[in-house]
């Protein structure tokens, strides 16, 4: 008797259960394919960072990582004045996480490297993507 009682509930309950754990399974499949940025540099970074389906650029402090439940970052902005005028640097940021490290220095200012998955592959810039003007940048990027 009590069996049966508990039998309808427990029935009703299982494919509840199966949803829920589908929708937390497909939240973390997302939040696996977002690129994650830490700044362990002494600089404030330029990203760009698509939030709530949109692109923005984006400063990211000294000690801070991007928050990647709601954050996929896009890209990691520098400052090239090797030639004149300087000209933009991206790194294109795919999923998994990547660090950025004071290197040291150069006439034109710090050297900030980047380590993380896919780190010697070749900077890519997209038109599309939203960029800091060239003037807040006052660093240089190395792999």
């Amino acid at each position: 008797m009590i069996a049966k009682r508990l039998a309808k509930p427990l029935v009703a309950m299982i494919p509840l259960a199966l949803i829920v754990l589908s929708l937390l399974t497909m939240q973390a499949l997302r939040v696996l394919l977002h690129g994650g940025v830490c700044n362990y540099s002494s600089n404030n970074i330029w990203l760009t960072v698509t939030e709530s389906g949109r692109q923005k650029a984006y400063p990211l402090a000294p000690g801070h990582c991007t928050n990647v439940l709601k954050q996929d970052a896009e890209a990691i902005w520098g400052k090239d004045c090797n030639t004149d005028p300087c000209k933009y640097q991206a790194w294109k940021v795919s999923a998994g996480r990547f660090d950025v490290n004071t290197e040291g220095d150069s006439p034109s200012g710090p050297v900030l490297q980047i380590k993380g998955w896919g780190a010697r592959s070749p900077w890519h810039i997209t038109r599309a993507w939203p960029k800091p003007d060239l003037s807040t940048i006052n660093y240089l990027l190395i792999r």
